[in-house]
């Protein structure tokens, strides 16, 4: 950002592109702090006396109020970027237009999830509970599923169980939990589950599968379990929602990188984000620090 910018900016011809180093190795950058001040820091002035437009494609981090992120719209027109529009517009989609749809949630952070749950859970029909979530959401009800139920609680993944167990009292019947769960390439029945599960079991992906193919929207974030060494309950979820007539969405890192490893096109699907703390941010109505300043059409 100095004099080798300066050489650099001064030598570009029409048409050309600089990339920079990283700026995440800025400390300056990284402070969670409003775009107002970010603008009065170092780097944010001297950057935006060199250009004339902000353009902010980057929604994967539009949760956070980094220097780069939200400063600049202070000192300079603002607009978002091709990847930002089409991210903002699936998920304002989820956000009005999801009625009668389907939740199919998994992965390790039931804490993640909540926020989706809690500004959808009036309009959709069902939510799928699978992974973790599923497995807290089966020790809400009073299973004991032994070593698993230990190996959650010492890392702390229950802390949202409370909240998860009064959303499934008060709507019993949007709530499907896993019914058997896979441990050592076998489906064991909830009730008579001690070990370590590593995917929902052949009859709860059957059940799912169903209810994911019939419904008329559906947003999947998380996969059923460990994908890497038990695929085939997120796989068996995936294929039901690429057989979907409905609207798809899939949102998250570890959710996403599915569509890659069981061998499926982006284009199989409404709509994949790629995108894991702003999507789920999004879809639950939170403003996003990076959106607010940009100028969207």
């Amino acid at each position: 950002m100095g004099s080798e910018l300066e050489k650099t900016l001064q030598e570009m011809d029409s048409g050309d592109i600089a990339l920079m180093e990283n700026i995440r190795l800025l400390s300056e950058e990284l402070k969670e702090v409003p775009g107002e001040k970010h603008a009065e820091g170092l780097y944010v002035n001297q950057m935006a006396g060199k250009f004339d437009l902000f353009v902010n494609d980057a929604f994967s981090v539009a949760h956070r109020s980094h220097a780069s992120i939200v400063g600049f719209p202070n000192l300079l027109d603002s607009v978002a970027g091709p990847l930002m529009e089409a991210e903002l517009e699936n998920c304002r989609k989820i956000r009005d237009e999801f009625d009668s749809g389907v939740l199919v949630l998994g992965g390790k952070k039931p804490s993640d999830l909540i926020g989706i749950i809690e500004s959808k859970i009036d309009s959709v029909d069902k939510v799928l509970l699978g992974g973790v979530p599923g497995e807290v959401a089966l020790m809400a009800k009073g299973e004991d599923l032994g070593g698993k139920s230990e190996w959650i609680r010492e890392r702390g993944l229950d802390e949202k169980q409370e909240k998860l167990e009064e959303l499934m009292a008060e709507y019993p019947e949007k709530f499907e939990l896993p019914s058997d769960l896979k441990n050592e390439g076998r489906s064991v029945p909830v009730e008579e589950f001690n070990g370590v599960s590593w995917d929902i079991g052949e009859e709860t992906r059957e059940r799912y599968s169903k209810i994911i193919r019939e419904a008329d929207s559906v947003l999947m974030k998380g996969p059923m379990g460990a994908y890497q060494k038990s695929p085939e309950g997120s796989q068996a979820v995936l294929e039901a929602l690429k057989e979907c007539n409905g609207f798809t969405v899939m949102g998250g890192g570890h959710t996403s990188s599915l569509v890659k490893e069981f061998g499926y096109s982006v284009d199989d699907f409404s709509h994949v984000s790629i995108a894991g703390g702003a999507f789920v941010k999004c879809v639950s109505g939170e403003e996003l620090p990076a959106v607010k300043p940009l100028d969207i059409s």
